[in-house]
């Protein structure tokens, strides 16, 4: 950076712009040379409050399951209602044919779970199996095991002591590194105690 003069914010956004379509087609390189993949969809809402439609792609490449990042796209940019016919033909089907993805490659879509995504007769998910019937349709776990837990620290009492013990020390941790490094240190000290008590107890007897 000593000798690089382009520091203006336009030349620093262009060269983001490059890494990322540099990034972009080499995954999409990897894509196009796999037989099947997945897609991973959820809606999310950025700091600006725009609503974005977040995908990620699955694949495997060299015998290992890859997972990136595809593209975000703002939902409500040229509609005003964030439904599964918007998502459909506003943003899925026109972005994959951009990108020069095959759907009949699309093995599965991985969810929230929201009628949008995964309806039975109007959902995303539908409406791309009626382009290629083979695609399997999943309520994302994580997203599962985020509604359980709320309805579980609601239901047990201690479930919810717990929550509202981390929550607190979070708190009480958060911005101030004199107290996260206070707390380190009392952790390494537990941990070596913890370890050389191990130790003696596996002392071999004489």
């Amino acid at each position: 950076m000593k000798y690089l003069t382009h520091r203006s914010p336009c030349a620093v956004r262009e060269m983001f712009l490059v890494v990322g379509q540099v990034m972009l087609n080499s995954i999409l390189q990897k894509l196009h040379n796999a037989n099947y993949w997945g897609l991973k969809m959820d809606e999310v809402t950025d700091i600006s409050v725009l609503e974005l439609l977040v995908t990620f792609i699955q694949y495997v490449h060299d015998g290992e399951v890859k997972t990136n990042f595809l593209f975000a796209e703002d939902l409500l940019k040229a509609s005003s209602s964030a439904d599964a016919n918007t998502i459909y033909t506003g943003y899925q089907i026109p972005k994959m044919t951009e990108l020069n993805m095959e759907i009949d490659k699309v093995s599965s879509l991985v969810s929230d779970g929201a009628s949008v995504m995964l309806g039975s007769r109007t959902g995303l998910a539908a409406r791309l199996k009626e382009v290629n019937s083979g695609i399997i349709s999943i309520h994302c776990i994580c997203q599962k095991l985020a509604l359980a837990c709320v309805d579980t620290a609601n239901d047990v009492e201690y479930i919810g002591t717990v929550e509202d013990l981390l929550r607190q020390l979070w708190k009480y941790l958060e911005n101030f590194p004199k107290r996260m490094a206070i707390y380190l240190k009392v952790q390494e000290e537990v941990n070596l105690l913890t370890c050389q008590r191990k130790a003696e107890t596996l002392q071999p007897r004489s």
